[in-house]
């Protein structure tokens, strides 16, 4: 019993050891187990901690950046509000000079249109005038037909016929008034004419004393050339006489210009200086002579060559003018003028025949052959545009002479009685006469005949086909070929 107690007392004892090393193990595990929880929990803590202060780094790196971009997109916005901006009042600007520019135009034909419209009121206005006084001139003879007769039946209307008579006087007075004021101004013209005709005269003598100096200073210089010759001579010529030089028409403005705006002084000299070498050697003057007439046929080649650049850039550009109507004909459409064809495919289609397509449109524009929008088209700008084909028959330009007139052109003989205006039809007083191309006018009728600007001898244009006058500026509008006309 003592044993069986003994063991189990030493089976209690390490039953309970046993349990107390179980329970000390788990409290060690427990206790290591709550220390790696600890640990790991740390771990985690400081982990998360740095993952939250990278995160708030980036973050702060990415609201950095994101602040950056937004300052450079608003700033490329700005810039580009700018610029949209300053495309658009340069935009508005042009199109404000554009419009300033039509309506100029607008006006300035507005002001010719009603001009004109004036003219003609007023000049319908005088006919119809005109025709009232006739008329009325005839009624009053009328009337005082009958009043003559009806005089002698009725007291009343003896009376009536009385009144009438006195209106008639009073009518004979102003008559009178009238016509002795048309004499006076009549003698007062007649004395301005005499006035005119005296300082003509004056001037006349002034120009004739000036062409005798000139004369006298020309022979002098005839004669310095004349020595030369004479001891260029082989055989000792005989004493030297020196023959008058026949006048000519052409020496007495020897600075005048021709035609052709070429100066004619040289030539015309060196045809006096051989007229004054007749009485020289035969030598001398032979020599004299032949030189006079190679310096008179290079002068006529060079007018011959002038004349025949200004012709053959006309009739170029006519050429030109043609060959866009067949070329529009044959590439256009119907629907618009005869035809119509874009820009672009008629660039296409000539780009080889015809260089000067844009210059060759535009004065087609000017001449009314074509129409388009714009001044002037452009390749690869303005292909979509539409040529539209007027007229497909064109007159041949005339071609310009010169500006500057011939002294001897109007040299003409006066007709018998007083000159009348072409213009006008009215009488021409030689105070305000002008002669250009044959043609007397009033200076204040020798005008252009489209802008109605008053004209200068000194510079005009004259239409033979027409009979018009042009001044500068329009002559070359109308009729001059650009690219190749030169003036």
């Amino acid at each position: 019993d003592r044993k069986a107690r003994e063991d189990s007392d030493r089976k209690a004892r390490e039953e309970r050891d046993r349990r107390a090393k179980e329970e000390s193990d788990r409290e060690e595990a427990a206790r290591r187990h709550k220390a790696e929880a600890d640990r790991k929990a740390k771990e985690d803590t400081d982990r998360r901690a740095r993952e939250e202060e990278d995160k708030r780094i980036k973050e702060a790196e990415d609201k950095r950046t994101r602040d950056k971009k937004d300052l450079e997109k608003r700033e490329a916005e700005r810039k580009e509000t700018e610029r949209k901006e300053a495309e658009r009042k340069e935009t508005e600007r042009k199109e404000a000079d554009r419009k300033e520019t039509e309506r100029k135009e607008a006006d300035r034909k507005e002001a010719e249109r009603k001009e004109a419209e004036r003219r003609e009121a007023e000049r319908k206005e005088a006919d119809r005038k005109e025709a009232d006084r006739k008329e009325a001139e005839r009624k009053e003879a009328d009337r005082r037909e009958a009043d003559r007769k009806e005089s002698e039946r009725k007291e009343l209307e003896r009376r009536e016929a009385d009144r009438k008579e006195a209106e008639r006087k009073d009518m004979e007075r102003r008559e009178g008034e009238r016509k002795e004021a048309e004499k006076r101004e009549a003698d007062r013209r007649e004395a301005e004419r005499k006035d005119a005709e005296r300082k003509a005269q004056i001037d006349k003598q002034r120009e004739e004393a000036i062409h005798r100096q000139l004369e006298m200073e020309r022979k002098a210089k005839e004669e310095a050339i004349t020595s030369p010759v004479m001891e260029a001579s082989n055989s000792d010529p005989p004493q030297r006489k020196v023959m008058r030089p026949v006048k000519k028409e052409s020496d007495r403005n020897l600075s005048a210009l021709d035609v052709e705006g070429i100066q004619d002084s040289k030539a015309e000299v060196s045809t006096g200086k051989a007229s004054t070498l007749r009485g020289a050697s035969n030598k001398g003057g032979q020599w004299a002579e032949k030189m006079a007439q190679k310096k008179q046929a290079e002068h006529e080649a060079e007018r011959n060559k002038i004349r025949g650049r200004r012709a053959g850039g006309v009739q170029f550009m006519d050429e030109q003018i043609r060959k866009l109507i067949t070329e529009v004909k044959r590439l256009g459409k119907t629907g618009k003028g005869l035809a119509y064809v874009d820009f672009g495919t008629l660039f296409a289609a000539t780009q080889d025949t015809m260089p000067a397509l844009a210059a060759t449109l535009q004065v087609a524009k000017k001449r009314d052959v074509v129409q388009f929008e714009g001044l002037m088209l452009m390749q690869g700008v303005d292909d979509a545009i539409d040529v539209i084909l007027l007229r497909d028959q064109i007159e041949d330009t005339p071609v310009f002479k010169s500006f500057r007139q011939d002294p001897t052109e109007d040299q003409e003989e006066k007709p018998k009685g007083p000159e009348k205006c072409v213009s006008c039809s009215k009488v021409v007083y030689p105070t305000e006469r002008v002669a250009a191309n044959k043609k007397v006018m009033h200076k204040t009728c020798f005008r252009c005949s489209q802008c109605n600007t008053v004209l200068k001898l000194a510079a005009y244009a004259y239409n033979e086909k027409t009979g018009k006058f042009y001044c500068e500026p329009h002559f070359k509008e109308l009729f001059s070929a650009h690219g190749g006309y030169n003036f």
